[in-house]
């Protein structure tokens, strides 16, 4: 029922292809999955679990944590595998995830600076969340190389040329750095607090008595 609702009451997006109707959908289905991520959030570790037998019978059971960061060695002299064994060990499923979820990024935020800042912020709240989660624990070279550097950069680059071939127009969010006066930026900061856009309007009060009747 809600999902019926918001698909005929809910206000059009910017996306009018190939229909509105599909994208107000798309909107509540995300609501709902909200919704549902904050309900887990209330329960047990072992309860949300359970919860998730009605998806799949194979959920509910807790996964082994994998460190990424107890051997940082990329050569390791005499190995019987191969020289650079470490390196490709944690060449797995989250090398692709990284490049295409900062594809994604790219399209959404549409520029350079943002993107950057924000991943390597990401790498950094890594840092703060490994005794928490151990995969989050990863070697230096692991952090800055193989993700800010080549999957996240590259990503956002196929991302950005993605804009461009498309005919995507850029955002520039630093908007404020680029004021040069602090009295200009302050004043800037101000106007943020004000109406995004004025509309004039002229009563024409004056224009003849019935119309200042009709004013008054």
């Amino acid at each position: 029922m809600f999902l019926l609702f918001g698909v005929t009451q809910i206000r059009d997006g910017p996306f009018k292809r190939p229909h509105p109707a599909m994208w107000r959908l798309i909107l509540c289905l995300s609501v709902v999955y909200e919704l549902a991520l904050i309900f887990l959030l209330f329960q047990t570790v072992d309860d949300a679990r359970q919860l998730l037998k009605y998806l799949d019978d194979d959920l509910g059971k807790p996964l082994p944590e994998q460190s990424y960061g107890e051997d940082c060695r990329l050569y390791t002299p005499g190995h019987p595998k191969e020289a650079f064994h470490n390196f490709l060990e944690k060449c797995d499923v989250f090398l692709p995830s990284h490049f295409f979820g900062w594809w994604a990024k790219a399209l959404i935020l549409r520029d350079y600076w943002l993107i950057t800042i924000l991943s390597v912020l990401f790498e950094v709240l890594e840092y703060s969340l490994e005794h928490q989660l151990p995969n989050f624990c990863e070697c230096w070279w692991d952090h800055w190389i193989m993700d800010v550097l080549v999957c996240n950069g590259l990503g956002a680059y196929f991302g950005m040329k993605t804009c461009e071939y498309l005919g995507n127009k850029p955002y520039h969010w630093r908007g404020l750095w680029s004021i040069p006066s602090y009295s200009g930026k302050l004043k800037r900061v101000a106007e943020q607090f004000t109406p995004y856009s004025w509309t004039s309007y002229d009563w024409k009060a004056t224009t003849s008595l019935r119309r200042w009747l009709a004013v008054c």
